[in-house]
C-alpha cells in the first residue's frame, strides 16, 4: 500500500512544476489542478488494471491523450499545446518517478 502511494506523490510533485512553468500559468494556478487531474486519471488507470490486464505503456498513452484533451478544455489550449504539456508531464513522471520509486522504496 506504501508503494503506489507514494507513486501517486511522486507522480504529483514532478508534474507539477513542469506544467506551472510550461504553462506560464504559476504554481497557486496550477496545484490543486495538477492534483485533482492525476487523482482522476490515478484513479482511473488502478480501475482499469484491477480489471483488464491492460500493459501499461497502452494505458499509459491513453492517460496522456485524455489528460491533453482535459488541459485544452480547462486551460482553453490549442489541442498541441496541451497534448505536448500532457505528454511532458506523462514522461518526465514515469522516467524520473519510476527510478526515484525503485531507489526510496525498494520492492523486497
Amino acid at each position: 500500500m506504501f508503494q503506489p502511494a507514494l507513486a501517486f506523490v511522486l507522480t504529483v510533485l514532478l508534474e507539477w512544476p513542469l506544467l506551472a512553468w510550461l504553462s506560464g500559468l504559476g504554481f497557486r494556478a496550477t496545484g490543486l489542478f495538477c492534483l485533482c487531474l492525476n487523482g482522476a486519471s490515478w484513479g482511473a488507470a488502478m480501475g482499469v488494471l484491477a480489471l483488464w490486464p491492460a500493459p501499461v505503456p497502452l494505458l499509459e498513452a491513453a492517460i496522456v491523450l485524455v489528460e491533453a484533451a482535459i488541459l485544452a478544455w480547462f486551460w482553453r489550449w490549442p489541442p498541441g499545446r496541451a497534448l505536448g504539456i500532457s505528454l511532458a508531464m506523462n514522461l518526465t513522471s514515469w522516467l524520473l518517478g519510476t527510478p526515484l520509486l525503485s531507489w526510496l522504496a525498494p520492492v523486497s
